[in-house]
């Protein structure tokens, strides 16, 4: 299985639009504690509004 089926069922996370990176996963220093930080992009394409007609883009 990918990272992604991985990532996302860890944290279920139900939206199919986020992807993660392969080296999406960071260790850092927050707040005087070493956390881990997961990076994703949000990919999606929005479609024409139903009440204005304007054309969506990313």
């Amino acid at each position: 299985m990918s990272i992604n089926h991985d990532i996302r069922n860890l944290l279920d996370i139900q939206d199919s639009n986020i992807h993660f990176a392969t080296n999406c996963v960071n260790q850092k220093l927050y707040k005087g504690r070493m956390s881990k930080f997961i990076s994703a992009k949000l990919i999606y394409s929005p479609g024409n509004c139903t009440v204005c007609g304007g054309v969506g883009s990313h």
